[in-house]
């Protein structure tokens, strides 16, 4: 069997050294359960036994025996010193062997209930001389001494029916063989306790599966575990309590499941406890300290208590004892049924409590309809407007030679005049401009954090960003609002602007031109010019229709009817993140190849346009055929790209008619899979490789066509 002094030295390794100094008076052997002395021999002035009539030996026999079951020494019967170092290894006695031979079995089985009473009773006196253990450890060692001092009643009685003349071996022996399996659980308990150094909820997880791995018709033992279970226990359910129903509890010992961070980056509380990167790291589970028979109710434990600390730096004045009730008295029970119903009720509480925090005094759905509005542009009159005010100047510039401050003063000039000037929460939104635009975001595999990608990319001094690219929104987001719309959902929020950014942009480009070519229809200029700016068009308005039209409104539309119907914090943060998650993958901003086609593609548009604001250019009719054609005919190339990789993407995922849809309308009358089929023909006799390349392409085209 395991020993308690290698529970001990292990214990101490576990917490981290030594046990504390315990007062002499508690290392006194006299207060010890254990036996006090111990000796190799019986007395050599006593008679052998065998010299007496079986009924004295019988009665000098009981009466040794008797004392021994109580902890005392014996005339007849020795303790014998333990065979190892320590308390180690079990108990072992001696007996006159000339005692008689039915006599010496039944002592010998008597004795077995006092080795396992004296193996109970080390563990017990081993814990007691320490104070590193833990409160779980010590309630199971004290409801281990409570079983030892009811046996020592037991004993008693029998020594009272001995004194009267009332017992005798046969019946002794009788009366503590049930004895025995309670005894060897307790034992077996105590030997897995020491080999795996168990604390806390690990050593209740102990209990739990001796519990549910009982095996029939042993109905008292269960319920004297479960009885000591549920003692042993107490100390965790007192904690557990605290923790739900007030977001704290207090643990010396570090026995709960739940810890709380002491890092150093947590010490300046000030700075960081209104951030959602101190609430994501504030509290952890420790799974080492998870009892088995809460692990399907741990994560919902940890945000419970996490959920009334943030209501409390809320300071939102909510009486939490007031919106969960009366607190329920938590005690162990083998039904998880028990648990689920309370630890559910706790949850819905704090969760409840936390979103009515947020929706009523916090505002949350105006705020995210701001968000709608500026970041996904859903009223963008204001582009235009700004557009004009800076001329692309600005925009055009280098991020070295750019004045920001002009900038960012144009922007808000151009607020003032559009419909977001009513917006109440327009002053959180801030332009700003990064260091690294999205596409060097993708390129270096940094969607999930592209400010940290910023910090180390700036060094690059080959790269030269302009302010097109860099241009974004930014928003100072308020506590606990900033759990929902965190750092990585803002991050997908400033890509998702960028990308509709760039095609409200070129709209505007396109525009212009357009408006030069109605204000000169008839002329050579607009008649070269037309085919060239309306293919420009139709890309633009397709791209924007399915951005917005059919995905951004319908996930937005979904989000708020959940929004609305959601009775806990975590509903309101999974539809948010699934929504803005949803957005990035179905606008392809998470696809790398996909953006920087696309990229490319309003890159060639840009040059197009640059090209046909040229105030010269109306006066050059020789040169407007064949450059229209070349312009033509390069942008058909990079549209043809962008649709056969859009229909790759749309055939990796589940069937996506919106996509299907949004690849029709660009390719309506399949001009570009003509295009590419009519390419791939003539680069036959040229390049294997490059005509494969381009059958695929055209194959992929032409099956998300023909889907419509």
């Amino acid at each position: 069997m395991a020993s308690t002094s290698s529970y001990s030295s292990r214990r101490n390794m576990v917490n981290g050294g030594p046990s504390h100094v315990i007062p002499s008076w508690k290392a006194s052997p006299y207060l010890r359960l254990d036996y006090k002395e111990r000796s190799t021999s019986l007395k050599e002035s006593l008679a052998p036994l065998g010299d007496l009539p079986i009924e004295a030996q019988e009665r000098s026999m009981l009466r040794s025996l008797l004392n021994i079951l109580q902890g005392f020494s014996a005339t007849y019967v020795c303790v014998k010193p333990l065979d190892t170092e320590g308390d180690r290894g079990d108990q072992s006695f001696i007996m006159d062997d000339s005692l008689d031979y039915r006599l010496k079995q039944h002592s010998q089985e008597i004795l077995r209930v006092a080795s396992l009473n004296s193996h109970l009773a080390r563990f017990v006196d081993s814990v007691r001389s320490t104070s590193t253990d833990g409160m779980i450890v010590q309630a199971f060692a004290a409801a281990l001494r409570n079983f030892i001092q009811e046996f020592g009643h037991f004993v008693g009685e029998r020594e009272e029916a001995f004194d009267n003349g009332q017992l005798t071996m046969q019946l002794l022996y009788s009366q503590l063989t049930p004895l025995t399996r309670p005894f060897e659980l307790m034992v077996s308990l105590v030997d897995a306790i020491g080999s795996e150094a168990l604390r806390g909820g690990g050593l209740l997880s102990l209990l739990w599966t001796r519990l549910q791995t009982f095996p029939q018709g042993r109905g008292a033992e269960q319920s004297m575990l479960l009885q000591i279970t549920k003692a042993t226990s107490a100390p965790f359910f007192r904690m557990l309590q605290e923790w739900l129903y007030e977001g704290s509890f207090q643990d010396p010992y570090g026995e709960f499941l739940i810890a709380i961070s002491s890092s150093k980056r947590m010490k300046d509380v000030q700075k960081s406890i209104h951030t959602y990167h101190y609430w994501e790291n504030r509290y952890k589970l420790v799974p080492a300290m998870v009892p088995k028979f809460i692990e399907p109710f741990a994560d919902k434990i940890l945000r419970s208590g996490k959920y009334l600390n943030i209501i409390k730096q809320c300071d939102s004045g909510l009486n939490l004892r007031q919106q969960g009730g009366v607190p329920v008295q938590l005690v162990f029970h083998l039904d998880v049924r028990y648990y689920d119903s309370h630890i559910e009720g706790a949850y819905l509480s704090a969760s409840g409590c936390l979103l009515n925090l947020m929706l009523n005094e916090k505002d949350l759905l105006a705020k995210l309809r701001s968000f709608k509005h500026f970041f996904l542009l859903d009223q963008d009159d204001f582009i235009a407007e700004f557009l004009n005010l800076s001329m692309m100047d600005d925009l055009k510039s280098p991020m070295q030679k750019l004045d920001t401050t002009s900038l960012f003063a144009l922007f808000d000039e151009s607020l003032k005049s559009s419909v977001l000037s009513a917006d109440p929460y327009r002053r959180m939104i801030k332009p700003s401009l990064k260091t690294m635009d999205f596409l060097q975001v993708l390129e270096k595999g940094k969607v999930k954090d592209s400010e940290r990608s910023s910090s180390s990319s700036s060094s690059e001094k080959n790269t030269v960003n302009f302010a097109l690219n860099c241009f974004t929104l930014d928003c100072e987001i308020e506590f606990p609002l900033c759990l929902i719309v965190n750092d990585e959902a803002k991050m997908y929020y400033q890509l998702l602007f960028q990308n509709i950014f760039r095609l409200k942009l070129m709209e505007w480009k396109v525009g212009r031109i357009w408006t030069k070519c109605n204000t000169e229809r008839g002329s050579s200029f607009a008649l070269f010019c037309s085919p060239v700016v309306q293919q420009m068009r139709e890309l633009v308005k397709s791209l924007q229709h399915y951005f917005c039209s059919e995905v951004i409104d319908p996930y937005w539309q979904q989000m708020m009817a959940a929004i609305r119907q959601a009775k806990t914090f975590d509903a309101v943060f999974d539809e948010h993140s699934d929504f803005i998650k949803s957005c990035s993958k179905d606008c392809m901003i998470t696809t790398e190849e996909i953006v920087r086609l696309l990229a490319s593609t309003l890159d060639v548009c840009n040059s197009c346009c640059s090209k046909l604001m040229d105030p010269n250019l109306p006066r050059q009719a020789a040169r407007l055929g064949p450059m229209m054609e070349r312009m033509r005919d390069k942008l058909t190339e990079r549209m043809v790209c962008l649709l056969a990789n859009m229909s790759d993407s749309r055939q990796n995922r589940e069937s996506d008619y919106k996509l299907v849809a949004a690849i029709h309308r660009l390719d309506f009358n399949q001009y570009y899979t003509r295009f590419l089929a009519h390419s791939s023909r003539l680069a036959n006799s040229t390049s294997s490789s490059s005509s494969s390349t381009r059958h695929h392409a055209s194959s992929s085209l032409a099956s998300a066509t023909s889907l419509r």
